[in-house]
């Protein structure tokens, strides 16, 4: 149903400021969906009823009467994919109106055909949206050889490998910025993505809340993507997203478990991070605050008892730089703007004040325990 209703009121509403005559507009069977006179909607047109079956360029109306629920004007036939879907008639006196004709058609015609390809668009996010969800939530077994057919059709191989991402803004609402600004930075970071990610590869859903984003491809490769969209929107200090993503797995019946990696990390971030983080990544850390925080305390006091909380803050970035850096003094002297002798200083303290010592892969991990450990 290309016209109904709401369609032809939405046609009157547009063209009538601009064409100070009565309007009305007909569907295939006569009947008045919308007119500038009220009276009219929801009787039987003739006209238009003849233009239609007739399929007629135009039909006018010299005497009231001519036609039963006709008066005097032009009748123009509403064509959309080469069919007639309506009548678009104006009301006046025949050479007086006559030369709006072409020009009525014409915008009505431009009208319903953006009104077309708007409905079509969002019928289409609609469907992706609904393909995600299911995706993201395991919804696979129901119906299979369908899901197979609604993801072939958005560019997604059933047998590739995929991974899941979830990107969140993480700005912070300022009472002095206007709600207005806010939806304006909103805004801009939905189209970047958009226009970044999505692609033959990649399918976006925004959930009012979270961007989720299903890539045909490796996490690996999802995240380079990713970056280049962060980074165009980092040059706004004003804006601030955090992605987190899931592990790849063959096949989009595991789709969900990347999800549910992506989602995890997110709860275990502070909800003002900043930047991009692999599950891989950050498996471990996150495996360790699983712990009960009874534990999680015990350890924290039996590592950084003779610390205050200032020093043991420095300890915890020091422990957690050696253990990424694999225990590289180099890196660490690079790091820390110091010489090898130094760092190897710290080390040997560190041993003194902790009974730990980060030479050994033991006292190592459960340094390291210690230091990631979440209050």
């Amino acid at each position: 149903m290309y016209l109904n209703e709401e369609i032809a009121r939405g046609i009157i509403e547009e063209i009538s400021p601009v064409i100070k005559e009565d309007l009305n507009v007909m569907d295939q069977s006569g009947v008045i969906l919308s007119s500038t006179d009220e009276a009219r909607v929801h009787t039987f047109h003739e006209g238009a009823y003849i233009v239609v079956n007739s399929r007629l360029e135009h039909l006018i109306v010299e005497n009231e009467g001519d036609y039963n629920g006709c008066r005097r004007g032009i009748n123009l036939p509403i064509e959309f994919a080469s069919e007639i879907v309506g009548v678009i008639g104006i009301t006046g006196a025949p050479k007086e109106v006559e030369k709006y004709g072409l020009i009525l058609k014409k915008m009505t015609e431009m009208i319903l055909y953006e009104n077309f390809r708007v409905q079509e668009q969002f019928e289409s996010k609609r469907e992706k949206n609904l393909l995600i969800h299911d995706l993201v939530h395991g919804n696979v077994k129901a119906n299979q050889r369908d899901l197979e057919k609604r993801m072939k059709r958005n560019n997604m191989d059933p047998k590739g490998r995929f991974s899941v991402a979830v990107l969140k803004n993480t700005e912070q609402k300022n009472t002095s910025v206007s709600e207005m600004l806010h939806k304006a930075r909103a805004k801009q970071i939905e189209q970047e993505i958009m226009e970044e990610l999505s692609s033959e590869q990649i399918q976006v859903a925004f959930n009012g809340e979270l961007y989720v984003i299903v890539a045909n491809q490796e996490s690996r490769k999802l995240y380079e993507k990713i970056k280049v969209a962060a980074a165009y929107l980092n040059r706004n200090p004003e804006i601030s997203v955090a992605c987190f993503i899931g592990n790849d797995y063959v096949g989009y019946r595991d789709i969900y478990r990347s999800y549910n990696e992506a989602i995890s990390i997110l709860d275990y971030f502070h909800t003002e991070s900043k930047g991009i983080y692999l599950f891989d990544t950050v498996m471990l850390n996150f495996t360790i605050n699983q712990l009960p925080e009874m534990h999680k305390e015990n350890l924290r006091k039996q590592v950084f008892k003779t610390y205050d909380s200032e020093e043991a803050e420095a300890l915890r970035n020091f422990i957690i730089s050696y253990f990424n850096a694999n225990g590289s003094l180099n890196q660490l002297s690079e790091q820390y703007y110091s010489h090898k002798n130094t760092i190897q200083y710290k080390i040997k303290k560190i041993k003194k004040d902790t009974g730990y010592d980060l030479r050994s892969m033991y006292d190592l991990f459960i340094l390291y325990m210690a230091a990631v450990c979440k209050s």
